[in-house]
């Protein structure tokens, strides 16, 4: 319902303000008090459905009515520690860490954009015969240096510096991704804490690529899909978020070996035939949308020479 009301308001503000040049602010200040006193009688009211096509109205939706299957895709209380979740002992090692003989064993770890890749990373991986292990926490960066809430960081910490060393010998490769932008530190510091655990992670002879910054909004996506939807036209750039472009165009640059961009949202289809849409906030993909990207990195040359190099233990003979 809520995100319903954040589609009203976008939309008027579309229609009748962002579409209006006033050369005085107090037309503008005006309009905007009678669109909240609007959108808030609307919102008692509930007359959505009278104004916004059924369509509309489930896309904008769409988070709130998938909320099971988000927990799945995301494997939220299990590889992945949220928000709420307190600490180490809310992370299910048997379910998500594990050597498994005669595969490939790779692990991913990061923040909630690494678990939004979670599933379809495990299916694709699975079908190429290598077993990924998952850690992701949300609250910070998957770093050496310490950054962001002191429980979140037990996980990562863990990872690090217990399970990394004591299985580095079998494991074929480190996959690091993260919502970079929030970042504690510049782009430049970030740059260097990259590189730092990159270089930690070489130090035991570990093969470690980086998942770029993806796009991120300024509003949430199903609300901009489903104005799309309604007027049938495009908007999403006009609501992208740019801080998330710049961060990506400079790690890019300066991580070059290991970076692997993602930031493609016009190669991506952002609505499904049956109208899911790719993203399902301001900065995380759906499964569809998180299905699209897993195959666009894998197809990157980058990806192919990192899961198609020979074992470690081959390797390190």
């Amino acid at each position: 319902m809520l995100l319903s009301i954040a589609v009203i308001f976008a939309t008027l503000s579309f229609k009748y303000v962002e579409s209006i040049t006033f050369r005085k602010t107090g037309p503008v200040l005006a309009m905007t008090l009678a669109l909240i006193l609007t959108s808030g009688i609307f919102f008692w009211k509930g007359v959505n459905a009278g104004l916004f096509k059924d369509q509309s109205i489930k896309i904008s939706e769409y988070a709130e009515n998938h909320k099971e299957e988000t927990i799945r895709q995301f494997g939220t209380g299990s590889c992945f520690i949220a928000s709420n979740g307190s600490s180490l002992k809310d992370y299910d090692r048997g379910k998500c860490l594990g050597i498994v003989k005669n595969k490939k064993n790779m692990i991913m770890l990061g923040d909630s954009h690494s678990a939004q890749y979670s599933a379809s990373m495990r299916e694709r991986f699975s079908a190429l015969n290598i077993n990924l292990n998952l850690a992701s926490v949300s609250g910070c960066l998957p770093l050496l240096k310490k950054n962001g809430k002191a429980k979140s960081k037990e996980l990562i910490d863990y990872i690090f510096h217990d399970y990394i060393p004591k299985n580095a010998a079998q494991i074929d490769g480190v996959i690091i991704c993260a919502n970079w932008i929030n970042s504690e530190d510049d782009k430049s510091v970030l740059v260097e804490n990259i590189l730092e655990t990159i270089d930690y992670l070489q130090q035991m002879r570990l093969r470690t690529i980086i998942i770029g910054q993806n796009e991120t909004y300024n509003i949430p996506f199903t609300s901009i899909a489903a104005l799309e939807n309604e007027y049938n036209s495009v908007l999403s750039d006009r609501y992208l978020n740019n801080e998330s472009y710049l961060f990506n165009v400079y790690l890019q640059q300066n991580l070059q070996p290991y970076y692997v961009n993602t930031y493609a949202q016009h190669a991506f289809s952002k609505l499904s035939s049956r109208k899911i849409p790719y993203m399902l906030d301001q900065n995380h993909f759906t499964k569809y949308g998180a299905d699209q990207v897993t195959s666009e990195i894998l197809l990157n040359t980058k990806v192919i020479k990192f899961l198609e190099a020979p074992t470690m233990g081959t390797a390190r003979k």
